[in-house]
């Protein structure tokens, strides 16, 4: 009785195939877990705005930093969130492990869409909190910038490129 088995040839489409689908599925997969990064980070900024907003209906008119409203992002966080009060540099902002501070504060007013970029009417209202968290969430030259302020959540610039 005569055994048949697969040619090399077979052998070698099979594993080509395999390695075709595996690079798709990584980078499909890389995505996917960059755009969870960024839920946590909304969802973290919505913990800060409503806690800042909380701070400032209760003690007036101000500029609350995170530590007097209390937020702390838990874990093992991506993001570096800096909030309304943060005007002391390193009074409690968290940094994140994938972009600094000063990475984050390289944004320039100029950049940033209405009304982020009017420091008059947005920068300069007492009672106007807002949040920020960016990262670089795959490496490259690109931030990954979110706000949220009164109007909601905006994304500023998107690292993750479909």
């Amino acid at each position: 009785m005569r055994k048949r088995a697969f040619t090399l040839i077979e052998i070698m489409v099979v594993v080509a195939l395999i390695g075709i689908l595996a690079t798709l599925g990584g980078v499909n997969y890389q995505k996917y877990v960059a755009r969870s990064y960024q839920k946590e980070a909304g969802t973290n900024l919505r913990i800060a705005f409503a806690a800042g907003n909380a701070y400032i209906a209760e003690h007036g008119q101000g500029k609350p930093n995170f530590t007097q409203i209390g937020f702390k992002p838990q874990g093992k966080h991506r993001y570096t969130y800096f909030g309304r009060g943060e005007d002391q540099p390193g009074e409690a902002v968290f940094e994140g492990i994938t972009a600094t501070m000063a990475e984050c504060g390289s944004i320039a007013t100029a950049d940033l869409p209405p009304p982020f970029n009017d420091e008059v009417a947005f920068g300069e209202n007492p009672d106007i909190y807002f949040a920020v968290a960016c990262a670089n969430l795959d490496n490259d030259e690109t931030l990954d910038a979110w706000v949220i302020y009164p109007d909601g959540l905006v994304q500023i610039f998107d690292d993750v490129v479909d």
